[in-house]
């Protein structure tokens, strides 16, 4: 799941913030252009994914906000800054899971509390099992000294928790 093919489409995301009465700030370029579905349309369940999602549930400016912070703190944590010369992109948990295992329980945490953001939004059972799994493998292997630290580089939790979040929303605004 290359993270690159979905970074930065400034434009899309003006868009949407705009729609959404959100500030936009051009400074900052976004993870990616987000398909979010616009205010009050139903967000439906897959049938077989879980089984107590309502169905009638929608999309508010909560939800909306909560959806943005996912994908504002997962390019903070993997997709923030880029090594000079390289196309290799880094963030901060790269740079706070230097610090033996306080660093990756840190980050960590934050991949928690992202998920639960998911959570509230009213994301299906197996889609949280499968960005909590992301999480704790990149805790468990971030913990292992050097070796970590490069798998950190590589893996990116944060942004594939983005693109699982993004992805489904797709899928669902496809359906309707």
């Amino acid at each position: 799941m290359p993270y690159n093919s979905v970074l930065s489409q400034p434009g899309l995301l003006r868009d949407f913030r705009t729609r959404a009465g959100h500030a936009v700030n051009p400074a900052k370029p976004p993870l990616h252009a987000p398909v979010i579905l616009p205010k009050g349309q139903k967000l439906s369940s897959l049938p077989e994914a879980d089984a107590d999602f309502d169905s009638t549930q929608t999309l508010n400016s909560v939800d909306l906000d909560r959806l943005l912070t996912i994908q504002k703190w997962a390019r903070l944590l993997d997709a923030r800054f880029t090594i000079p010369g390289t196309s290799i992109r880094y963030g901060w948990d790269s740079i706070i899971g230097l610090v033996p295992w306080a660093g990756d329980l840190l980050t960590g945490l934050v991949g928690a509390w992202l998920v639960y953001l998911a959570y509230r939004v009213g994301l299906p059972r197996w889609l949280l099992l499968q960005m909590s799994a992301n999480i704790i493998l990149d805790f468990a292997a971030g913990s292992i000294p050097v070796v970590g630290d490069l798998f950190d580089l590589a893996f990116k939790a944060h942004i594939r928790n983005a693109i699982l979040v993004e992805n489904y929303v797709k899928a669902q605004q496809a359906e309707q």
